[in-house]
């Protein structure tokens, strides 16, 4: 028995479709916007992970210098960064180059001889280490630089 008042429908009218296509172009702009923002932001995570892994090879390095010669390989930075052929730069070099690829850079400080606490003490004899630290710099996707200090105190390896 076919009921009297009820029509079979098949699709949408002319009205429901127009709704549907408001609604999208309301809800896409800010849905893309948020997609591309997510991307950015995991690109900068990319990156930073990235940094870590540059700043713990360029500590490795100078962890090994320090094993093999001693805190006096330490003793004149410019020597021990820019030495040609022989400076940390150009033996890492093949270490940097992805990295710097990425847009990332490395400096590196070296303190003084300091004692335990990290401070110059008066008695020369408390002064046995120095303090490196490698700071990676870090280009964000929307134009900033972020900067990624990785410090390590270093002492004679076998006083």
């Amino acid at each position: 028995m076919i009921r009297r008042g009820w029509t079979l429908r098949r699709g949408f009218s002319l009205i429901e479709a127009a709704i549907i296509v408001v609604m999208i172009g309301i809800a896409a702009p800010p849905a893309a916007r948020m997609l591309v923002d997510a991307a950015g932001e995991r690109s900068d995570r990319v990156l930073i992970s990235c940094a870590t892994t540059y700043a713990a090879a360029v500590i490795e390095q100078v962890m090994a210098d320090v094993s093999a010669g001693g805190l006096d390989v330490l003793a004149d930075e410019d020597a021990y960064l820019d030495a040609g052929g022989t400076g940390l730069w150009d033996r890492l070099a093949w270490v940097s180059e992805p990295f710097e690829a990425r847009g990332l850079s490395a400096d590196l400080s070296i303190s003084d001889l300091v004692a335990r606490d990290g401070e110059v003490s008066g008695d020369a004899e408390d002064n046995l280490f120095r303090v490196v630290i490698v700071t990676v710099n870090i280009p964000t996707g929307d134009g900033q630089v972020l900067e990624l200090p990785v410090s390590v105190m270093l002492g004679e390896p076998n006083p």
